[in-house]
């Protein structure tokens, strides 16, 4: 890999772990909409390198707080989301072969619809939660996992409306996204193993995640949280909507044939 690829793959990684520690957005959801708008590697191994950095984080942390893991919502989420997992890195490969365009217009789509929703992330006064909620939340982010590497916007909306602490919903968020991105990366590997470019960049780029994670609690941005958040919703929206325009784009000329 070109030194410029790495050193434009360092910079994303430390602006989404930056983000991530200072907004609570998902690493994956601004790592992956960043390589995809720049085109700096391809779709699947950005995934691959999303799920080693993210096992590295879950590691780090759970190594502290596997205790305030919620045991329920692991055994009602992390079943199905397995087996989604599963069905969406199957999904990838025949995807990317019948059109690269289709598959960022998803991406986009994925983003623009998923950003909106973390915006609007509440706790909900009625701890009652309906039996579907969870394996619901389980199947549609397994899924996304297994495509895109980003399992978290319908787990974390979840998890953010129905447990009652910060430190429960982290640490459960954290070792179900391990568990989600441990057997994306086993499948990979059965399907066709990471080549070693892809696993020695994503080495190199751990260092870059703990040190601007370690950046942002230390130096935080001069905004408040909500405004931060409005603006990375923003910036992620905009994202979206540049990887699908060329798809919508391609549909409105077979339309009205122009």
């Amino acid at each position: 890999m070109e030194p410029t690829t790495w050193l434009t793959l360092a910079v994303i990684a430390g602006l989404a772990s930056y983000l991530q520690t200072v907004t609570g957005f998902a690493f994956g959801l601004v790592f992956m909409s960043a390589v995809a708008i720049s085109d700096v590697i391809g779709i699947d191994d950005a995934a691959t390198i999303v799920c080693i950095l993210m096992l590295v984080n879950a590691a780090i942390l759970l190594a502290k707080e596997w205790r305030y893991v919620s045991g329920s919502s692991f055994l009602q989420i992390v079943p199905i989301s397995l087996v989604a997992t599963v069905a969406g890195t199957l999904l990838l490969p025949v995807l990317l072969s019948k059109s690269v365009v289709g598959l960022k217009f998803v991406l986009g789509v994925v983003i623009v619809v998923s950003s909106l929703q973390l915006l609007r992330l509440r706790r909900s006064a009625d701890r009652r939660r309906p039996a579907w909620a969870f394996p619901l939340s389980g199947l549609v982010g397994g899924v996304m996992g297994g495509l895109f590497a980003i399992p978290g916007p319908p787990i974390v909306y979840m998890l953010h409306r129905y447990l009652p602490s910060q430190r429960e919903i982290r640490a459960t968020l954290v070792a179900i996204f391990a568990a989600i991105t441990g057997v994306r990366l086993g499948m990979e590997s059965i399907l066709a193993a990471p080549t070693g470019d892809i696993l020695l960049t994503a080495a190199l780029l751990a260092p870059a995640t703990i040190a601007f994670t370690a950046l942002a609690h230390r130096r935080p941005p001069p905004l408040s949280a909500d405004m931060l958040k409005l603006i990375t919703v923003c910036l992620l929206v905009a994202t979206g909507i540049a990887l699908a325009a060329p798809a919508l784009a391609g549909m409105a000329r077979s339309v009205f044939g122009t």
